[in-house]
């Protein structure tokens, strides 16, 4: 380990600690509902059918629902205030007891609706869901003479597998947008991914400050060349930065082998951009600045704020945080750091 390392430590850490602190901070001010996709919603309507479906859409955690007027709905719409509308049409639960095949629920969007398509597939399924519950409940009465009415057996049903849910699901939905998970878990681990983006290429000035004429007079006492002198503490720095991950994965994600893979996947495609930058830049400043403007990059096209074609997701760096995904830049990043080290070795 170089005495630059040693002397740095505390500084590392708290550099890497900081975006911990940094994300519970964002999370703690950020309300919980601009975490959920604005919808607003409208009854035609007051049947029990009908209310079990907004109660229904209302428990869901990417939903935030508003209940308005048809003519409110169209307006808010129209000003961007809502994501999209759905009505609950006049008719919802007498087409449905009666088993007919007609519109019962409609959604309006405007060219600004970047999340309709994920809306508007929560509440088809879970009107789905609905019809399908009330026509089994509808064969169970006609085989039991003495059972509840169909809208007891539903809520009954339904508050039982609120307490005994079976099944956990993450939405993730394609084309023109970006994956949603349904807690703010997935939120909580693309802010400190961000962060520490910013607080790795921040952290990368030591190798600039390494590559110096004077290297070349110290390392024939170490019987290291410059090369392999770097590298080898690029690894330490790059271990020490794992060792501080791990606490995030603990505290922002379902800790398994996959999210342990996919961790070391982030860290070296993080590491290795910073060094380029770190080669890139001919100042700390010059650094600082590719930094933020690095940062911002990858925060704009996160999916935090808008909906992202798959062509973008794929190609962005946080991809590599997906257990189900290879991020590009972690061959690319590698590649172009030990292509522009050779060159920078040839001057030194």
């Amino acid at each position: 380990m170089s005495i630059r390392l040693k002397k740095q430590w505390p500084r590392l850490m708290l550099a890497l600690l900081l975006p911990i602190l940094l994300t519970y901070m964002v999370l703690a001010l950020l309300p919980k509902a601009e975490l959920r996709i604005p919808v607003g919603l409208v009854m035609e309507e007051q049947t029990a059918l009908a209310n079990m479906l907004v109660t229904t859409l209302q428990e869901s955690p990417v939903l935030s629902i508003q209940l308005v007027t048809k003519k409110q709905a169209l307006q808010q719409v129209e000003t961007h205030e809502v994501d999209s509308v759905f009505i609950i049409n006049d008719g919802f639960e007498a087409t449905i007891l009666a088993n007919e095949r007609r519109t019962i629920v409609e959604g309006y969007r405007s060219n600004m609706s970047l999340m309709y398509e994920v809306a508007s597939e929560l509440v088809s399924s879970r009107t789905l869901q609905l019809i399908g519950q009330y026509h089994t409940v509808a064969t169970i009465q006609q085989m039991t003479k003495h059972a509840p009415d169909a809208t007891t057996i539903i809520a009954g049903s339904n508050a039982y597998f609120k307490e005994h849910p079976i099944l956990s699901t993450a939405i993730h939905y394609t084309d023109a947008s970006a994956p949603v998970a349904p807690d703010e878990h997935r939120h909580a681990l693309i802010i400190w991914a961000l962060f520490t983006s910013l607080a790795t290429f921040m952290q990368s000035e030591w190798l600039r400050k390494e590559l110096t004429p004077t290297l070349k007079l110290r390392l024939p006492f170490s019987k290291l060349s410059v090369t392999r002198y770097i590298l080898t503490l690029a690894l330490s720095y790059t271990l020490f930065f794992l060792l501080v991950d791990g606490i995030a994965l603990l505290l922002f994600a379902t800790f398994s082998a996959k999210t342990v893979l996919a961790l070391i996947a982030f860290r070296l495609t993080l590491v290795t951009i910073g060094y380029t930058f770190a080669l890139l830049s001919k100042s700390a400043l010059g650094l600082y600045q590719l930094s933020l403007l690095g940062m911002s990059l990858l925060f704009f096209t996160s999916g935090l704020l808008l909906a992202v074609p798959d062509s973008v997701r794929y190609l962005h760096p946080l991809v590599a945080l997906d257990t189900t995904s290879v991020s590009v830049w972690l061959i690319l990043a590698p590649a172009w750091f030990l292509l522009l080290l050779r060159k920078e070795v040839r001057y030194v």
